[in-house]
């Protein structure tokens, strides 16, 4: 029977540094697009350039050995595709929501998807969700109540359930690319393509009825997105490759942290004691799901060549 061989805690250490710069990115773009929005961009435009940029980056990554080698060939178009859409979704949501709430609740309710994955994996993968993981699910639904503070007024400004929306995004996310790389056939460059140009693609068909040249400052804020995108995926991809997931997902929620003091610097936005007694259950809840069902957070070894 083998055994897996224990992670040195160098590697450890900084799997752990690579996630928590890659949540300040996802804290900051963020940021960035609520500050953008104030200019009335339309997301499709921010969410377009957002994802150009990157795509373009791993093309000439790739063009660098010449056209010859360039490959990004998939065994599994079908899953790819999806994959792509569905990451679209989790922008998309995201970015649509914070331009209408504070940064902080628009970052946890995104990051809340391990609350999701268990319950989705039950229902499409049957698989069973025992006590002290049901326990954990709930403390983080009850946050995100909380949160949510449900009332007649929530459907005319639905930003927060939007955001929540972008957290199921994640979560189906999560579990579509378990299974590209669950038979190891997939290389991580080729799915963040995939992500990239269905991103593009899409937010591009959706921008044309909104369309307007970006001008003076907005290049800037559009720059700064797309490049902090960029970061996001490759500081996850060192993460996951140089730690296990149980390791370094909990740590994601300085995005949290990140994004609150971001509020509170530009905006001079505090949450109440609610919203933060919330943000503490949803944190627990999910840093439990994590570490109570592993499997089911996939993400593994990633590499780009």
């Amino acid at each position: 029977m083998n055994q897996e061989k224990p992670v040195p805690s160098q590697r450890i250490s900084l799997g752990v540094i690579c996630m928590i710069t890659a949540f300040l990115f996802v804290a900051v773009c963020s940021a960035l697009v609520k500050g953008v929005s104030d200019t009335r961009l339309p997301t499709p435009i921010i969410v377009f350039f957002e994802s150009l940029i990157p795509l373009t980056a791993i093309v000439i990554w790739h063009l660098r050995r010449g056209t010859r080698k360039f490959s990004l060939a998939t065994k599994h178009p079908g899953l790819q595709i999806t994959q792509g859409v569905v990451g679209f979704l989790t922008s998309y949501l995201l970015y649509l929501a914070v331009r209408s709430i504070p940064t902080v609740n628009g970052v946890l309710l995104n990051t809340s998807a391990p609350l999701f994955i268990p319950v989705i994996c039950f229902f499409w993968f049957k698989t069973r969700i025992d006590l002290k993981l049901m326990i954990s699910i709930a403390l983080g639904f009850i946050g995100i109540v909380m949160i949510l503070k449900p009332s007649s007024a929530i459907f005319h400004q639905p930003a927060v359930l939007i955001a929540l929306l972008s957290g199921v995004a994640v979560a189906f996310d999560d579990i579509i690319l378990g299974r590209l790389e669950s038979g190891g056939e997939e290389r991580t460059d080729v799915t963040l393509f995939y992500v990239f140009l269905m991103t593009t693609i899409i937010s591009g068909l959706l921008a044309i009825p909104v369309w307007q040249t970006p001008a003076g400052s907005q290049w800037l804020y559009l720059l700064a997105i797309g490049s902090g995108f960029l970061g996001i995926q490759l500081f996850l991809v060192l993460a996951l490759g140089l730690a296990p997931v149980t390791k370094v997902s909990p740590f994601m929620y300085f995005g949290v942290i990140f994004a609150g003091l971001i509020d509170w610097i530009f905006w001079d936005i505090i949450p109440d004691l609610l919203t933060v007694a919330g943000i503490v259950l949803v944190v627990a809840g999910a840093i439990g799901s994590i570490l109570l069902h592993p499997r089911k957070h996939p993400r593994g070894k990633r590499t780009i060549h």
